[in-house]
């Protein structure tokens, strides 16, 4: 990948961030927890990958995340959802 199509990404990324953020607010706003809203961030997550690598790799795909899976290969995830929980509570309460 060239470096201006990178760029791209980079500010894509930034963009849909601030505006998964906000549409997170709003669906915190409307429910009674946080955890609303950071779970169905998840469960989209999941049903997309779980899709891709099903498409891509077949049943062979969960076989070889069964394997990779180790204890330290979680904290990415727990630190993924701290960041999204922060977040959502930054732009919540701080704006």
């Amino acid at each position: 990948m060239n470096h201006s199509l990178t760029l791209v990404f980079l500010v894509a990324a930034g963009i849909g961030l601030v505006v998964q953020n906000t549409l997170m607010v709003r669906i915190t706003q409307t429910s009674s927890t946080i955890l609303i809203a950071m779970l169905l961030n998840s469960l989209v997550g999941i049903v997309l990958f779980v899709s891709i690598l099903l498409i891509k790799n077949g049943v062979a795909g969960f076989s070889e995340l069964v394997h990779t899976v180790r204890w330290w290969t979680l904290i990415p995830g727990l630190l993924g959802s701290f960041f999204v929980f922060a977040s959502i509570s930054g732009y919540q309460y701080v704006g």
